[in-house]
């Protein structure tokens, strides 16, 4: 982990059964990774909250019950948006990622 990189927002669900993390992310851009889309199993392209964003995950994130989602909040800046299922019992932990993005986009000011 980047030490100058900014500290998640974590959460843990109701029921402990997983954890949000969000993050943003300076000097990247959206761009990077479709450039690198080859090295996701799982990629998709997606629009959170009116950004658009894209889900880029190693494996499949039912299987592994995690899912990382990364939004343009603005010029050079992402949010990155995620979730880990400790007992996941084939949820999508990405729908779960992305109602985090929807939730905390209105608040950002960097998103307005």
């Amino acid at each position: 982990m980047d030490p100058k990189a900014p500290s998640p927002c974590n959460w843990k669900t109701k029921d402990d059964g997983g954890e949000v993390a969000l993050t943003p992310i300076d000097n990247r851009s959206l761009q990077e990774y479709h450039d690198n889309r080859s090295k996701y199993a799982d990629f998709k392209d997606l629009s959170v909250a009116g950004h658009p964003a894209v889900e880029a995950n190693q494996g499949d994130p039912v299987q592994v019950g995690s899912c990382d989602i990364f939004l343009a909040t603005k010029d050079g800046q992402v949010l990155s948006s995620q979730v880990d299922l400790y007992n996941n019992q084939g949820k999508n932990p990405c729908e779960l990622a992305q109602k985090a993005l929807e939730a905390a986009v209105p608040a950002l000011p960097a998103a307005k």
